[in-house]
């Protein structure tokens, strides 16, 4: 067919350019690859008559989209050219030029042009374009927003990007929030009636209150008076009355998929010789930058051992022991204002606990008594809405050091120790019954470990046994428990024996693969203190890498350990 065109053999129709130049062509070859000229030549329209049809492009244009018609070829240089044949294959429904210039141009988005181009895309319609630009500005809007473009988005456009889930923003929240203020003050006359439907799509509650403080200032009143009163109120009452979080379940209370996380190392030992080995620090460190760390503020009680958990975006440090002291105390630290409270303590918990999450709860179980030398069968729940704690059904075997997680609707505490010897054996509370029942025990007598939750499955981590009173055999070995074949199996040890050890799991939803983060006592030849990042994979693989650790050498021992998005 191009043959016969450029012959000008068999034409039936001639197509004018704006600039009048001619273009000779057969009507059954448009109408094949144009649902815009097969309804025009099919529908008894007047140009379907006619032997010359005026067309609205100029003749760079219409050379494209005809030379595509016979030989489904473009010659593509220039970005600009480029759109202009696709706003034309746009209107004329030429749908595989569409396809082509879009990849063209996706394939030249940058951060310089982002802005231009997602407008531009928004003008004609095109979804796919969109799409890409507005993906290529998720990942890289810190970038983006340094040039001078970001600052001319339309309104639409800057609604849909605070809203999105994936937005790639090292600095969280907080530099949303500084980019959606720039917007709106680099034209605050046409943008302050967009700031309602803009702002609350900020997650404002997630903001640490002095830094909300310092964004907005005298601003506050400004929100309030463009309908943000709700907002306002929205963020003070869970950053301010932590106790109503379990009733303030909106998306601006979630943290986005994307928010930079970090593991959170509360309390622990630095040692056993120092007389300041208990600690009241309170250290992270970002997960996507594990060599930049960072310090929250302090505990008002220095401990280890203690049950340490999240819920409702707070962090529960609770029982432990301090010096001589077996702890019942319990601290909770809120991160929107960098600060402790103490709340009531609890009623026959304590020393060595542990803790889990569950329905909204937290269940404290075991801990030891010096006194009367022996491990504890107490279990205890906390409702943060009462902020009471009750004494529940209480475990078979008294066990202090152990090792909880919850499972498909039962908390399993796991081995332990009295002050004489550590414990295989596992109970499995089940929630619904109110009752303990014994499950499969280790393979493994071990305490002073901890129990994850990876892949539908309990993972027991390191530990030690105990020989009249005495750290004995620290382990390297890791045990998995199938709820499905309601078994115990070894799996490949740890690089290292290590025991006084807390693990904290970022699961990573892209892959199947977790990261658990041990922190703890490993053993070499002589002891060290370190933190471990264990690869995890669902076939059992892992790889056990080092983190590098701003306190090194000195150990981090029975502290507690939690992800922060």
């Amino acid at each position: 067919m191009e043959e016969l065109r450029a012959s000008e053999i068999l034409c039936d129709v001639v197509l004018e350019s704006n600039d009048g130049k001619l273009f000779k062509v057969h009507k059954l070859v448009l109408a094949s690859c144009s649902s815009y000229f097969q309804a025009m030549f099919t529908n008894e329209m007047r140009e379907s008559r006619e032997s010359k049809i005026k067309m609205a492009l100029e003749s760079n244009v219409l050379k494209v989209l005809v030379e595509y018609a016979y030989t489904c070829k473009m010659d593509l240089k220039s970005l600009a050219d480029v759109k202009d044949v696709l706003v034309a294959a746009n209107m004329l429904l030429f749908s595989g030029v569409e396809t082509v210039c879009v990849d063209f141009i996706s394939k030249k988005i940058s951060k310089s042009n982002c802005v231009d181009i997602l407008t531009f895309a928004e003008a004609i319609s095109s979804e796919e374009l969109l799409r890409n630009a507005f993906e290529y500005m998720e990942r890289n809007i810190m970038e983006i927003s340094s040039h001078k473009g970001f600052l001319s988005l339309p309104a639409n456009l800057m609604t849909k990007l605070a809203s999105s889930e994936n937005l790639n923003i090292c600095s969280g929240e907080e530099g949303l929030l500084k980019l959606v203020l720039s917007w709106v003050n680099h034209d605050p006359d046409s943008r302050f009636p967009h700031v309602p439907d803009v702002i609350k799509n900020v997650r404002l509650p997630l903001i640490p209150r002095n830094h909300l403080i310092q964004c907005l200032g005298t601003e506050f009143e400004v929100l309030k008076k463009h309908g943000c009163q709700a907002l306002i109120e929205e963020i003070d009452n869970y950053q301010l009355h932590p106790e109503k979080r379990c009733f303030i379940q909106t998306l601006r209370t979630q943290p986005r998929q994307n928010t930079p996380k970090k593991l959170c190392i509360a309390g622990g030992l630095s040692g056993f010789d120092s007389p300041d080995r208990y600690l009241n620090r309170m250290d992270y460190f970002y997960l996507e930058d594990e060599e930049k760390w960072g310090e929250m503020q302090s505990m008002s009680v220095a401990r280890e051992s203690a049950a340490v958990v999240k819920l409702n975006g707070l962090i529960y440090v609770i029982g432990g022991v301090s010096f001589t002291a077996n702890l019942g105390s319990v601290d909770c630290y809120n991160p929107q204002l960098d600060s402790w409270s103490e709340l009531p303590p609890l009623k026959l918990c304590k020393g060595q606990v542990a803790g889990t999450v569950f329905s909204g709860c937290i269940y404290v179980i075991g801990g030891t008594d010096d006194y009367l030398r022996e491990g504890l069968k107490t279990v205890e729940k906390y409702d943060p809405f009462t902020n009471e704690w009750e004494v529940i059904t209480p475990m078979h075997t008294g066990r202090g050091a152990l090792g909880v997680a919850t499972l498909e609707g039962k908390i399993y505490a796991c081995g332990g120790a009295n002050f004489n010897f550590a414990f295989s054996s596992v109970e499995a509370y089940d929630l619904q019954k109110n009752r303990w029942h014994s499950a499969p025990p280790m393979k493994r007598a071990r305490a002073f470990h901890d129990v994850v939750v990876a892949h539908g499955c309990l993972y027991a981590l390191g530990g030690a046994e105990m020989q009249n009173g005495q750290i004995a055999n620290v382990q390297a070995s890791v045990e998995k428990f199938c709820p499905q074949t309601n078994h115990w199996t070894i799996i490949k040890s740890l690089n290292l024996p290590a025991w006084g050890i807390r693990a904290a799991v970022n699961e990573r939803p892209r892959d199947q693969d977790v990261d658990v983060y041990i922190v703890g006592q490993f053993v070499v030849g002589s002891d060290y203190g370190a933190i471990a990042r264990l690869c995890l994979g669902d076939d059992d693989t892992y790889m056990l890498v080092r983190v590098p650790y701003v306190d090194e050498p000195s150990p981090r021992i029975q502290a507690g350990v939690v992800i922060l998005p």
